[in-house]
């Protein structure tokens, strides 16, 4: 067909005169057509060819490079759209099970402003520590940081800031809606946006069990010395 031989050619092809053309057959919906006269072109994807693009008319014509090159920036536009278009559907695709990830942990995943109020708070702070999501978007976190581990925390986050990319580590405490506190340990590093600006993602998990644990032996220790 003209479109095999075209991919096989690797270059425009023109199609002179159906009627005795020897290189290559029409296919039938050409021919039911009646066309006579035709070319063609490769749209070009990165990995491989999309396909072919043609034009053709039942009326015999020579066309001129400039007809190609016309054809080949049609080819070029489609072929950026295609690639657009798969570009975005992977990207659609990605989203949606870093999302599942992320509503599904059982740690806190927030993003934070560069100013440290909640850009975003994923559902499992809910089952942690008894805030809708929602309540929390736009607050200071260091509303809801145990006052004496707030310098801590401050510190942290400045080096965070300093240091784009590099992640940091620190423990302390967050008030429950019931009014108690929970350790939590926290790894998270400062991010570049779009625009220039930078956020920081901080990923948490309820070490509260494991400290009171640990306190536990500390005692039964100082006991027995």
């Amino acid at each position: 067909s003209q479109a095999g031989y075209t991919l096989l050619s690797s270059e425009p092809v023109i199609l002179e005169d159906s009627r005795t053309e020897a290189r290559f057959s029409l296919p039938p919906l050409l021919i039911d057509h009646g066309v006579v006269s035709g070319m063609s072109v490769i749209l070009h994807g990165q990995e491989r060819p999309f396909g072919i693009l043609g034009a053709h008319t039942a009326r015999p014509r020579t066309f001129i490079q400039d007809d190609i090159y016309f054809l080949q920036a049609v080819a070029h536009v489609l072929a950026a759209a295609i690639e657009r278009r798969q570009a975005e559907e992977t990207l659609r695709l990605r989203e949606g099970q870093f999302r599942s990830i992320i509503e599904n942990s059982s740690d806190i995943v927030t993003i934070l402003n560069a100013d440290a109020t909640i850009r975003y708070q994923c559902p499992a702070v809910e089952r942690l520590l008894g805030y809708p999501p929602e309540d929390l978007m736009d607050q200071s976190a260091f509303e809801y940081i145990h006052p004496d581990d707030v310098p801590q925390v401050a510190h942290v986050l400045a080096c965070m800031a300093q240091d784009p990319g590099v992640p940091q580590a620190v423990e302390f405490r967050l008030r429950h809606r019931d009014g108690s506190w929970r350790f939590f340990e926290s790894i998270g590093k400062v991010l570049l946006d779009d625009s220039g600006g930078t956020y920081a993602v901080i990923n948490s998990r309820d070490i509260t069990e494991r400290r009171r644990t640990e306190d536990a032996l500390r005692q039964s220790e100082a006991q027995f010395r």
